[in-house]
């Protein structure tokens, strides 16, 4: 969550509830995303902070709280990004891009498990009774939630 105040152009709070969120720190200015990725046409100074975290930003300060209001210390990391991730493809955002480009991501990951005629899938042999499995959770964040 990240909240703006009328009147308060110099102020927003940001707070980590279930899904990620990442604080970038620019020259003069200060972003709030889900990951650096999202930031890294702006910045490569990411601190992310963890559940629970709230945060006052500035154009130039943040200050971290962890749930119970204590002052928290959230390491400012330096990050690199490959230019290929944060492209958006000609798409205009990154959940368009994302979602044009699942079928593409979902063909890679399950071709390793293609029999040779390609017809069949085929799971490595492991400990699990699937008829015995009642209940399967899919977790996610961003796209991949609208995905699931």
């Amino acid at each position: 969550l990240a909240f703006l105040f009328d009147g308060e152009s110099d102020l927003m709070i940001a707070a980590r509830k279930g899904s990620p969120l990442a604080i970038g720190h620019g020259d003069g200015e200060m972003y709030v995303g889900s990951d650096a990725i999202a930031l890294a046409p702006m910045t490569d100074r990411i601190t992310y902070l963890e559940e629970g975290d709230w945060a006052i930003l500035t154009r130039t300060s943040l200050e971290i709280r962890d749930a119970n209001g204590a002052l928290a210390n959230r390491s400012e990391r330096r990050i690199q990004i490959d230019n290929t991730r944060v492209d958006k493809g000609g798409h205009k955002h990154f959940m368009a891009k994302e979602i044009a480009e699942q079928p593409r991501v979902i063909g890679e990951a399950v071709r390793h498990y293609l029999d040779q005629s390609g017809e069949s899938i085929v799971l490595p042999q492991g400990d699990i009774d699937f008829t015995k499995v009642r209940r399967i959770v899919m977790v996610a964040c961003g796209t991949a939630y609208y995905a699931c």
